[in-house]
């Protein structure tokens, strides 16, 4: 699939779910169809909201015409927010984590995102390269690692919540004691029995920059799931996500559902920094298996590789990419153009193999700009995803 075409495809994908919808319908079909690639999408309303949120700020939304008209909407299809509740959204400011692999400190968001579980993967890694030497995660090394990003994805779906709700072990988490467990049991070399996972669907957007001031700026948004919850306000042309989907109706769970709640979130804004000073932004999307894609960058970015090489190399990730429950969770997608050595190794760590065409999107895109030194001076490099549609400007 050519990048153009994602968005096209997605309609097409998704066409049945957003024909529900009157707002949908509106902006993403034409003549009783959705729209193809070579189509032309037109979003006036949408363009709107987005200068009135440049004039005023995030009160437009938060007590505002733009929110009012949002809560209109939900309100139309039986929700129970009320314009009161969108008023008194505050934003809360929480201190990064991070941990360091093979010299480069990778920082990364807490409290409800996955940001801890790459890290603790990361961390346990960097172990089995000090044991191992330089990991190649599509090569000798891919079982080890696809053992450790499954262990941590089990810890994130028995611990990541809203901290104000429920405790989240993070210091143990990224304790060197918890670290290292996982990095001899992901050395141990013994088959893995993944617990069962929620599938992941995709409508998220990565944007890294930096400047020439060294301000340098990871920033992820989504919908959560293709399209998000399929409802589109006419009136603002904005598309209503569903976070919210990551709540549990399982009393016992910590992202059981509750008023004034964050669920679980998928996102991680990334940062690296060397001797005290930050030398790179990265994003990610491919819902839960960010980590697993930030993970794959870090490893051949520590081998020397290239950014445009650390983006557009030969990918796997554990888990299905898709919305829904999975059955069988215990299956890595593998582009095609993984080495046999890395599959091998795979399927020996006690997985199971599907094949997929080289650069396909279902094995999420990483986003990057890192600074660089060649022929004695500082530059800036940037890279994006083939898999996405994505473009990187240096200069």
């Amino acid at each position: 699939m050519t990048p153009w075409s994602n968005l096209a495809h997605d309609l097409r994908r998704e066409r049945a779910g957003l024909a529900l919808d009157p707002g949908m319908r509106g902006v993403f079909f034409a003549d009783g169809d959705v729209l193809a690639a070579g189509q032309t999408l037109r979003q006036p309303h949408l363009a709107r909201t987005l200068a009135t949120i440049a004039d005023q700020g995030p009160s437009a939304v938060y007590g505002g015409e733009v929110g009012t008209s949002l809560v209109k909407l939900l309100a139309e299809r039986g929700s129970a927010m009320t314009q009161e509740d969108l008023a008194e959204h505050t934003v809360r400011l929480s201190r990064p984590h991070s941990a360091s692999y093979d010299g480069v400190e990778y920082l990364s968001s807490g409290d409800n995102s996955q940001g801890p579980y790459f890290l603790q993967a990361l961390k346990a890694l960097d172990l089995v390269r000090a044991a191992r030497g330089p990991l190649d995660p599509a090569g000798r090394d891919a079982g080890t690692v696809a053992r450790v990003l499954a262990r941590a994805a089990t810890d994130r779906d028995r611990h990541c919540a809203d901290p104000d709700w429920t405790t989240v072990p993070v210091e143990e988490l990224l304790s060197d004691a918890c670290v290292r467990a996982v990095a001899e049991e992901a050395m141990s070399d013994s088959p893995v029995r993944p617990a069962g996972q929620r599938k992941v669907s995709g409508d998220t957007v990565a944007v890294v920059v930096s400047d020439a001031d060294g301000t340098w700026v990871s920033l992820i948004q989504s919908v959560f799931h293709a399209f998000g919850a399929a409802l589109l306000d006419p009136a603002t042309g904005v598309v209503l996500h569903n976070r919210g989907a990551s709540f549990s109706l399982d009393p016992t769970s910590p992202n059981r559902l509750a008023g004034g709640k964050l669920p679980l979130h998928t996102l991680i804004p990334v940062l690296t920094r060397q001797a005290g000073r930050l030398s790179a932004a990265h994003g990610a999307m491919g819902g839960r298996a960010q980590p697993q894609v930030h993970t794959h960058l870090a490893l051949h970015l520590a081998t020397g590789a290239p950014p445009r090489h650390a983006t557009s190399a030969p990918r796997w990730v554990l888990g299905a990419m898709e919305a829904g429950v999975t059955e069988g969770a215990g299956v890595v997608k593998a582009e095609r153009d993984v080495p046999a050595a890395g599959v091998h190794a795979i399927e020996r760590a006690g997985f199971t193999v599907e094949r997929i065409e080289p650069h396909d999107d279902g094995v999420g895109h990483g986003q990057l700009v890192r600074r660089v030194t060649v022929a004695g001076r500082p530059w800036l490099a940037a890279a994006t995803d083939p898999r996405a549609d994505g473009s990187a400007v240096a200069g």
